[in-house]
């Protein structure tokens, strides 16, 4: 059963330090995201690790064990979590630093 439309709020935060000041996220920040068949929650664990990207959320209204295939090489931050999170019926939002 394909998953309704459900918005979330996906609050992500840059985690980098420059001394003791928190970057503001930048969503013209340029990734690449490989994954062929993995789990949604495998996906955003890399992206947290590998960008320093955290996201919230209520496990009770996102379905996290939904396999995606995705491939953006070098694409900015802001298409690639709309590609990645949109394939699942899913919207982020970024607050400030988070």
């Amino acid at each position: 059963m394909r998953n309704t439309l459900a918005t979330i709020t996906l609050v992500c935060c840059f985690a980098s330090f420059a001394g003791a000041q928190r970057q503001i996220l930048d969503p013209s920040q340029v990734v690449t995201i490989q994954y062929e068949h993995q789990p949604l929650h495998t996906i955003l664990d890399d992206l947290t690790n590998r960008y320093g990207l955290k996201f919230s959320y209520s496990r009770e209204k996102v379905v996290l064990d939904v396999e995606v295939t995705i491939n953006l090489i070098q694409v900015p931050l802001s298409r690639a979590l709309n590609r990645l999170l949109g394939l699942n019926g899913l919207d982020y939002r970024i607050i400030g630093d988070q």
